[in-house]
C-alpha cells in the first residue's frame, strides 16, 4: 500500500484506521441470481440449470421430484441466466417453449448463444485463483469466490487449486465438485435425479441401506 498510495498510506499512519477493513465483498451467489446482476469477478455458472427447494410432500399442491438420502423431499426448477433470456428474445426464440424443452434440445440453442463455452466449468479453475489472488491484494477481507469444477476431476487438481490460492495470498477459497451435494444446484445436461417412494424410505435400514 506504502507503494501503491503514498498518500493513503501516510493519512493512516497520522491518523489511524476508523474501521477494521477498508474494502470486502460479500458472497452474491444467491443474490445476484434474485437481482439479475453481476456476481462480481465470478464467470456465469451455467446458462440454464436446476435447483432445488426443501418442500413437505403432505402441502397442498406439492411436488416432490427428489428425496436425498435423510428423507428430506425436494421440488426442482429450471433456473435461465437473465442474459441469455433476453439473447433468446432478440433472436426471435419462445422464451414459454425454451423453458419447457427437454435437455438436448436446450443444450443445442445453447451452444448458438455467445455465452457457450464461458461458464464457470469452461474456464481455466487454476488460472481463476490467480485472478483471485491479483485481486484479494487489494480486499482486507476473504474474497467469497467458488470454483466449480466437474466431478470427474483429479485429487491432484484439487490440490492445486488449494496450492495456488495459498501462494498467490489469497486468505480463503472454496471448492465445489459437481454433485457433491446432492440437494444442492445442478446442470440441466445431466440427470442424477434419484427418486424414491416414501414407503422405500420408511422401511430403508440408514446403515445397511436395504
Amino acid at each position: 500500500m506504502k507503494e501503491a498510495d503514498s498518500t493513503l498510506y501516510e493519512d493512516m499512519a497520522k491518523n489511524g484506521r476508523r474501521n477494521v477493513a477498508l474494502l470486502t465483498i460479500a458472497p452474491t451467489g444467491s443474490v445476484s441470481l434474485m437481482t439479475q446482476t453481476t456476481s462480481g469477478i465470478e464467470p456465469v455458472f451455467l446458462i440454464s440449470y436446476k435447483r432445488r427447494r426443501k418442500v413437505n410432500p403432505n402441502d397442498k399442491n406439492s411436488r416432490v421430484d427428489f428425496v436425498d438420502e435423510i428423507g428430506d423431499s425436494w421440488e426442482e426448477y429450471n433456473v435461465f441466466h437473465n442474459k441469455f433470456l433476453k439473447w433468446l428474445k432478440v433472436n426471435g426464440y419462445d422464451v414459454d417453449k425454451v423453458k419447457l424443452m427437454k435437455d438436448a434440445e436446450l443444450n443445442a440453442i445453447i451452444e448458438k448463444s455467445p455465452y457457450y463455452k464461458a461458464t464457470a466449468n469452461d474456464v481455466d479453475w487454476v488460472a481463476k485463483v490467480k485472478m483471485q489472488g491479483a485481486i484479494q491484494k487489494w480486499v482486507d477481507h476473504s474474497i467469497s469466490v467458488t470454483v466449480n469444477i466437474p466431478n470427474d476431476v483429479k485429487e491432484e487438481l484439487v490440490a492445486t487449486i488449494y496450492k495456488t490460492a495459498w501462494e498467490c495470498g489469497c486468505k480463503g477459497v472454496t471448492v465445489y465438485r459437481e454433485g457433491s451435494r446432492p440437494a444442492f444446484l445442478f446442470p440441466t445436461r445431466k440427470k442424477k435425479t434419484q427418486l424414491n417412494s416414501k414407503k422405500r424410505l420408511l422401511h430403508q435400514d440408514p446403515k445397511t441401506g436395504s
